[in-house]
């Protein structure tokens, strides 16, 4: 056992020297550290050392002192010495997790702290040492998240004992499991802690940010969210604009990890002990070890849709960046441009997923395509598996990344009578909506008329501005500002016009709205009555549009998993007469719900792309 430190440039004390044994190491403070570690610091002061140097600048506090009971240190701003037991280390060694040994027995206050600069210290510490370290308190934050306290600016005062056993985990059984807040208020006082989760199940695959979630057996209840038939979470409206956006779901990152933990629903976490840590505007935790069993994936197809006694299939389908060869530099695609051997995997990943998962429907609706030309790629590697005869069209958008919105459909089942894309001069406001002067440049509706067994028919493909931007649920403004909401709003009215002008020159027509519309068939908080997809549907005096989403199974209801909660983007609305053609509809499951590194496999339609495809079937005739 040794003693080694640094010191600030500011420190007066350069060498040990004896002290009043006051402080951290002296008096009765040494009752907060176990009988080995008393008799190791008495050893040291009976050979002349009276502990560590200590600047007196720096008042020498506990990690409780330093986090204190609300979501700021009380001592932010502030360069403090404190003591603590590393309990986990960055997989790049940069930072670590230090806590105090016994804590003080309040649960208001968290006993455990992230710690900066650990790549600077010398020695570097090592797990299951006892430290003492001076460094500034600081409350990172961004934007609107909530603040971690950390200590930053970091110096390693000294190691006090190595191989000490780990403070007892908090075992997390019951959260909570609806409102925010009480989420908040539960992680924030066990931030830099460990904790411990048993018997857990997975409700969310692993992401390509290498995070995936779980619940615990208390929170996986049928009622909550929670589907057992197949394991995830689902957002919820609770009426009103009351919404469960499932405070219960617990994140597990990989920061700690060199590889990141491979899971899907259904797997069971048997046991799993981290540290709780605040990043991106969630808590999560960063593994210290974990036991998991997983299962296989399942058989081709992996979805398993309902069949209906129809003759028309649409599907609308978020193809995820199909993007071609050639960069734009008039538009920000550099960084989706892929390589050829990632654009050849996607292609023949897409095509399985048409002809295996769809069953090769009459029409696609697709979004995140760059041009006609790939879409059509796609389409000819389909015709060529499959033998249809599946037909492009897509139209240049104001988008900044230059994705569009495309029609697939089968031109020896299917007619295509015009398609356009929706400008000002068919509906005034479309520019200020959705092109190149709206507040975020965005994918302006394709409108195609299709003939199919003498109906005639106009849909609407669509891809809304997303929700990137707004505030985190875990963030610092309750409830959440969705300041992407209001061009959701703009876009939904626009399209919902269209619709009018149609349906009041032949309220008979036969119309449908579908694509991903990036917003919830419900109202959230603060939204109003009037949310995206209300709009949609319509309003007093107008023809009303039905989604077909709640026609879903419940527990299939959702098409793309984020942050762990199971949710639905992609929408499908039908007026009257369209409605009656109507004979049933599925969401096909073979993306959303299975791990993101499925995407460099090409032998497999698992995982083609990050949503999930919508699909009404139609009696045509």
């Amino acid at each position: 056992m040794g003693i080694s430190w640094k010191l600030k440039p500011h420190c007066k004390t350069l060498s040990a020297r004896k002290t009043s044994h006051q402080g951290e190491f002296g008096g009765s403070s040494l009752r907060r550290y176990k009988p080995d570690v008393v008799w190791a610091l008495g050893l040291l002061l009976l050979m002349g050392f009276a502990g560590p140097p200590v600047c007196s600048a720096q008042p020498q506090v506990t990690i409780m002192e330093i986090q204190g009971s609300g979501q700021f240190s009380p001592l932010v701003g502030q360069t403090v010495q404190t003591t603590g037991v590393v309990t986990l280390i960055t997989a790049n060694g940069r930072d670590m997790w230090i806590q105090d040994i016994l804590g003080d027995g309040d649960p208001a206050t968290s006993d455990g702290i992230f710690v900066d600069d650990r790549n600077r210290l010398f020695p570097p510490p090592q797990i299951g040492d006892l430290v003492t370290v001076i460094g500034e308190v600081e409350e990172l934050q961004f934007g609107a998240a909530l603040p971690l306290t950390r200590i930053d600016d970091t110096v390693l005062v000294g190691i006090i004992s190595s191989a000490n056993p780990l403070p007892a985990p908090v075992n997390l059984e019951n959260l909570p499991n609806e409102l925010i807040t009480e989420g908040i208020d539960f992680w924030e006082r066990l931030e830099g802690m460990l904790v411990a989760v048993d018997n857990a199940h997975v409700v969310a695959a692993t992401s390509r940010f290498g995070e995936f979630a779980m619940a615990t057996p208390n929170d996986a209840k049928p009622g909550s969210g929670f589907f057992p038939e197949n394991s995830h979470l689902l957002i919820r409206s609770l009426g009103g604009e009351t919404v469960d956006y499932n405070p219960e779901r617990i994140l597990v990152d990989d920061t700690s990890l060199n590889d990141p933990i491979i899971v899907q629903p259904g797997d069971r976490v048997r046991s799993l002990v981290g540290v709780v840590d605040y990043t991106f505007g969630a808590y999560k935790l960063q593994p210290v070890s974990f036991d998991i069993k997983t299962h296989n994936l399942p058989n081709l197809p992996a979805s398993t849709p309902k069949g209906f006694a129809g003759d028309t299939t649409i599907t609308t389908f978020n193809i995820e960046n199909l993007f071609d060869l050639i960069d734009n530099p008039d538009k920000v695609d550099e960084r989706s441009t892929p390589t050829p051997e990632n654009l050849d995997r996607q292609l023949t990943k897409l095509a399985l997923a048409i002809e295996i998962e769809l069953r090769t429907p009459e029409i696609i609706v697709v979004q995140e395509v760059e041009n006609t030309t790939i879409l059509q790629t796609l389409g000819n590697l389909v015709n060529s598996a499959a033998g249809t005869a599946y037909t492009a069209v897509s139209f240049e958008t104001s988008d900044v990344r230059g994705i569009e919105v495309g029609f697939l459909w089968d031109a020896d089942r299917v007619t295509l009578v015009n398609a356009f894309q929706l400008t000002d001069a068919e509906v005034p406001g479309v520019s200020d909506a959705f092109g190149p002067t709206s507040p975020s440049p965005g994918r302006e509706p394709l409108v195609g008329v299709f003939e199919r067994l003498g109906r005639e028919f106009t849909i609407i493909g669509n891809h809304f501005k997303s929700k990137f931007g707004d505030d985190p649920l875990f963030g610092i403004n309750d409830p959440p500002v969705r300041i992407t909401e209001f061009q959701r709003k703009a876009q939904a009215q626009v399209v919902r016009d269209y619709a009018n002008i149609l349906l009041n020159a032949n309220p008979g027509a036969w119309v449908m709205v579908t694509g991903d519309l990036n917003d919830f068939e419900f109202a959230e908080p603060g939204e109003g009555p009037d949310h995206p997809v209300a709009i949609i549907e319509g309003g007093p005096g107008e023809v009303g549009l039905t989604n077909l989403l709640p026609l879903v199974r419940a527990a299939e209801r959702f098409t793309f998993v984020f942050d762990g909660n199971s949710q639905v983007l992609d929408h499908m609305l039908v007026s009257p007469a369209f409605l009656e053609s109507f004979r049933g509809s599925n969401i096909l499951h073979f993306n959303a719900g299975f791990p993101a590194a499925l995407d460099a496999d090409g032998a497999t339609s698992i995982r083609a792309s990050d949503h999930d495809p919508l699909e009404g079937q139609f009696r045509f005739k």
